[in-house]
């Protein structure tokens, strides 16, 4: 065996051995994500930000050149996410809230220009924009993108949306003083999937309202504390709880201004 040929089993080796280390620290990052997932969903949020910044953005610079760009994607993705629930329960217009919401957009804005088409990543981002940063006209511009089908790039049906995107509309649509569009949409979804699903009723309630129809909203309003209400005994998370019974809280002051009955 020669020397060159002792010299390029060595490189053979090496590269193998480089492989599999890239392969594992993929690997380890997929896991060390599913961890903080399940950190985040139980409220431990520190834990979560510890194993995300102390142990998944170092497995990042140990993959792949070739995957490493998008692993990075993804570990903003999550930690925008994090931020986003953390800024959550912070008082409102508490600084702290300002500062994580600020930068969770921050994270998303980064997300969206490498993948315009992350559907999670540009609801969240319209969301925050309209609720947080209340700029509408921009939320409108990647709401209405998220809601395009990936292939067709026309409009989806409302039955055919997620929730949360139906939710980020709403909330757009109503800060853009859209009511008739808004009434168009949520009819349908209503008709056609949502009819127990009190948030989406309640965007019809006020789209009903602010188109004048003081009657159809009330007794939508109606309709969202009734289920509100039962959704809020079936379950036994207490964040569910005091979700839904803050929707049922809203829903009343809406019946209240309508001044069509006595209080409910």
């Amino acid at each position: 065996t020669t020397e060159k040929d002792k010299e390029k089993e060595k490189e053979q080796v090496e590269r193998r051995a480089r492989e599999v280390a890239e392969g594992i620290a993929a690997l380890d990052f997929t896991l060390t994500i599913g961890i903080v997932g399940a950190f985040q969903q139980a409220k431990a949020y520190a834990e979560a930000e510890k194993w995300l910044s102390g142990r998944g953005l170092p497995l990042i610079e140990k993959m792949a050149e070739a995957t490493r760009a998008q692993n990075r994607l993804a570990f903003k993705s999550v930690r925008a996410s994090l931020r986003m629930e953390q800024a959550r329960q912070q008082k409102e217009k508490s600084s702290e809230r300002a500062r994580l919401m600020e930068l969770a957009i921050q994270d998303y804005d980064e997300v969206l220009k490498e993948r315009p088409d992350d559907q999670v990543v540009g609801n969240n981002l319209a969301w925050l924009l309209v609720k947080e940063k209340n700029q509408p006209d921009r939320a409108l511009g990647l709401i209405e993108e998220v809601r395009k089908g990936r292939y067709s790039r026309k409009p989806i049906s409302p039955e055919r949306m997620h929730l949360e995107i139906l939710d980020t509309l709403g909330a757009v649509y109503q800060a853009k003083g859209m009511n008739q569009e808004a009434l168009e949409l949520f009819k349908e979804a209503v008709q056609k999937r949502y009819r127990n699903e009190p948030r989406i009723l309640m965007h019809l309630g006020l789209a009903y309202e602010a188109m004048g129809l003081k009657k159809d909203a009330y007794g939508t309003f109606r309709e969202v504390i009734d289920q509100a209400d039962a959704r809020s005994k079936a379950t036994t998370d207490p964040e569910r709880k005091e979700q839904l019974a803050k929707l049922a809280d809203e829903a009343r002051g809406e019946q209240k201004k309508l001044k069509l009955g006595s209080p409910q």
